[in-house]
């Protein structure tokens, strides 16, 4: 199946970090989550928050953990296909996300 894939992230530094994740499928199924941060992940860009309009206290009122949104993903989206309108940055964040929720090593 077809599954569309969106981040949205604290900024475009290299420090910058995944807050939120939605997708799309072409079943008409949809979840997004807000995405509370990893320990270490500090990075904040008002510019950033001014598009996407999330807060960083909003994120740690209301985030999902995130190694429980990285668990999800993996359980929703595995063996679908993932299409993305900026693959290089979703790839970076999803990569932040699944490194940090012990789901993926790079060697």
């Amino acid at each position: 199946m077809i599954i569309f894939l969106d981040f949205e992230a604290s900024s475009l530094g290299k420090g910058g970090f995944p807050i939120e994740v939605g997708w799309a499928a072409e079943d008409n199924t949809e979840e997004s989550h807000l995405i509370r941060p990893a320990p270490g992940w500090e990075e904040w860009s008002a510019e950033a928050e001014g598009i996407h309009g999330i807060t960083r206290d909003q994120l740690l009122r209301e985030g999902t953990p995130h190694d429980a949104v990285a668990q999800r993903m993996m359980e929703t989206l595995t063996g679908h296909e993932l299409f993305a309108s900026a693959p290089s940055w979703d790839g970076q964040w999803l990569s932040k996300l699944l490194r940090a929720a012990g789901l993926l090593r790079c060697s």
